[in-house]
């Protein structure tokens, strides 16, 4: 299709909660940032990248694109930080990728759950997608394609990647 866009979804990495820290301002622990590596390696070995990075700016998913970005070579004046997707819903989220989005290009998105799996439940029609709670753990990336303007169940399919299953 002539609008249709690549959209990835990545979820922040395992942030820390030994420091009694603000939810925003809370960093990746070591799982995290090994977690952060190991999806780069694979990103970069696929030869996958983004046109355009969109990402929250709280720690967690600061620090994530960040070592995304040096670890796979990316160039990180991609990014922009944008407050709306730190506990951004499905509206805003559909809204950004609206505003963001073009045709044949790949927008990442860089942010939080549940917004992003109610996102992936709302916009993909595959019913073989785990429940909510499951979908989206950290460090995971769904990839998938979107016509615009977005419409409910107008996704047949997304890929999603999780760390763990990365060898």
């Amino acid at each position: 299709m002539l609008n249709e866009s690549n959209l990835w979804l990545l979820r922040h990495a395992k942030s820390d909660w030994s420091q009694n820290l603000a939810d925003f301002d809370r960093p990746l622990n070591p799982r995290g940032r090994k977690s952060t590596k190991k999806l780069a390696e694979w990103l970069k070995a696929q030869s996958l990248k983004p046109d355009l990075i969109v990402a929250s700016p709280a720690a967690r998913a600061r620090e994530t694109i960040e070592r995304l970005c040096r670890a796979a070579d990316w160039d990180c004046a991609l990014i922009r930080f944008d407050d709306r997707l730190y506990e951004a819903g499905v509206m805003e989220l559909k809204q950004t990728i609206e505003n963001h989005a073009r045709p044949g290009k790949v927008l990442l998105l860089v942010g939080h759950n549940p917004g992003f799996e109610g996102l992936l439940h709302d916009l993909v029609v595959d019913s073989g997608l785990p429940p909510v709670d499951k979908l989206m753990p950290t460090a995971a990336l769904a990839r998938f394609k979107v016509s615009l303007p977005l419409t409910p169940q107008s996704v047949a399919k997304a890929e999603i990647v999780q760390v763990k299953s990365l060898s």
